[in-house]
């Protein structure tokens, strides 16, 4: 799904295209409105942003937290499973083998075996993965807790498809020769299989997306929490362009160069500038969990473009629409 507004002005005679099949809210890893937060009232608490932002700028979409009566049209974000799979395998390996290298020891002194029994490994496996989302829920990731979700939700997908194809492996091995399902050898066929299973749902859970959860919602932040639509963030480029609400001195600072950020590019207050044979565009794109973004405008020339998109694989996307509307050299996506 993405959403694209081309925006002219003056505001009042905004014209934009939709590209869509229903509004798109997207919840973007960006926030634009800092400048404008700054230059109203100073230090801006989030929770007023949309009686002192917001709703001056006609931004009736936009929000820092999901908005009941939004729901309806905001879209899920859409993101390999991997990143979420690899977040619970890793921690979640180191805890069996850790537990595995202290019930070794401890099944030799009551069995006489070191090899553990298929119930004891089950049971370190289920423990393993309890305590690694615990472990999760009270990382830094706890401020995602939609993420989270996705997380416990791969976890659960995978634990459901690895049981189904052990007993499948299994079934396998049992129609083997007898001579092949004894000893060092069966150890090593559990091995290969494991591995196989393993090495084989990773390969492809990079190859599809899934949508991510829109709730719970997180909590608002600065940074990563803005929900909004293209329209609602033209509806900032004009007034970064015209200012009715932001003081000129402001403007001028924010579209200003305050720091080098390589050839050809600088940062604004808040906002990336791309210097080219064009002119200067005003530029800041959006990355979050399953959403991509892009937003420019040329001041001089009162031509720019917003581009949302609802999946990990959406950001060259928006570059090369971003690049067809407005022409010239964009450089953004290699930024």
């Amino acid at each position: 799904m993405i959403q694209v507004v081309i925006p002219l002005p003056p505001p009042a005679a905004l014209e934009a295209e939709i590209v869509t099949e229903c509004e798109l809210d997207a919840e973007i890893g960006l926030n634009p409105m800092r400048p404008l937060g700054i230059d109203f009232f100073g230090e801006l608490p989030i929770g007023i942003s949309r009686e002192v932002v917001f709703e001056p700028l006609g931004m009736a979409s936009s929000s820092f937290v999901n908005r009941s009566e939004c729901m309806s049209r905001m879209a899920n974000g859409h993101m390999r499973p991997i990143l979420p799979l690899l977040l619970f395998l890793v921690p979640c390996a180191i805890i069996i083998v850790g537990i595995i290298l202290i019930g070794a020891p401890v099944a030799r002194l009551v069995t006489g075996k070191w090899r553990l029994s298929r119930k004891m490994t089950t049971g370190a496996s289920l423990a393993a993965a309890m305590l690694t989302l615990l472990l999760l829920g009270g990382s830094s990731l706890n401020g995602l807790p939609n993420f989270l979700l996705l997380v416990g939700l791969c976890a659960t997908a995978f634990g459901v498809v690895f049981m189904l194809a052990s007993l499948f492996a299994g079934k396998i091995v049992a129609r083997l020769p007898v001579h092949l399902q004894e000893g060092k050898l069966r150890a090593l066929l559990r091995l290969v299989w494991v591995v196989s299973i393993v090495g084989g749902l990773l390969y492809s859970a990079g190859l599809f997306t899934i949508p991510v959860p829109r709730s719970p919602s997180p909590p608002p932040s600065a940074v990563g929490s803005l929900r909004t639509t293209a329209r609602d963030l033209a509806v900032f480029l004009i007034e970064l362009t015209e200012p009715r609400h932001l003081s000129q001195k402001m403007a001028r600072e924010i579209s200003s160069p305050q720091i080098s950020a390589g050839e050809g590019f600088s940062w604004g207050l808040g906002i990336g500038i791309q210097h080219s044979g064009q002119g200067n565009a005003l530029w800041q794109n959006a990355q979050t969990f399953g959403f991509r973004g892009l937003m420019v405008v040329y001041p001089e020339h009162g031509s720019g473009v917003v581009v949302l998109t609802n999946s990990d694989y959406g950001y060259p996307v928006a570059c090369d629409l971003a690049q067809r509307a407005l022409g010239g050299k964009a450089r953004w996506e290699y930024f």
